[in-house]
């Protein structure tokens, strides 16, 4: 049976809604007998800062937090920055917990998460899943991203000019 390794921003005992809904799912992987680890920042979003280890077992599930900066607030480029240093400490601990065959399951905090898993997958030979959330259908399909009645649905002109921002 292959293992799980989660990766997420927050983790409990943190209380954001990612955090508890990863939890949740983890928990139960591991209660029906599956090895399960999250690799997770040491922030705390949902609580005041509190000291959590580094490495801990936590109702089954291996928790293993890498250090990022947590700046914060509602600068753009604070959260930017936030955001790339848990991508860099994450996928340099990822190198080294990932085993061949493991199932990486990235999510999506901080965004493009699973590109940077994306490597770490490659490199291990492990498989690698995109758990997915925040998505707005139909903001895809105000803006013309989408259409779903197109026989090609996705806009790739209007996808590419966006990246190119």
């Amino acid at each position: 049976m292959a293992r799980l390794l989660f990766v997420n921003r927050f983790y409990l005992p943190d209380q954001s809604a990612t955090a508890r809904m990863l939890s949740g799912i983890a928990v139960g992987l591991a209660n029906a007998g599956h090895e399960v680890c999250v690799l997770t920042s040491s922030q705390m979003k949902g609580l005041q800062p509190q000291y959590v280890p580094d490495d801990e077992m936590r109702d089954g599930v291996r928790v293993v937090r890498v250090r990022s900066t947590a700046r914060g607030g509602f600068s753009t480029f604070a959260r930017l920055v936030d955001y790339l240093s848990f991508h860099v400490a994450a996928t340099w601990r990822a190198l080294e917990l990932v085993r061949a065959g493991d199932l990486l399951i990235a999510k999506t905090d901080p965004p493009l998460l699973g590109a940077s898993m994306a490597f770490v997958a490659r490199r291990k030979d492990a498989v690698l899943v995109n758990w997915t959330q925040d998505l707005f259908p139909e903001v895809a399909i105000a803006t013309g991203l989408f259409n779903p009645n197109s026989k090609y649905p996705i806009n790739t002109y209007k996808v590419l000019s966006l990246l190119t921002l």
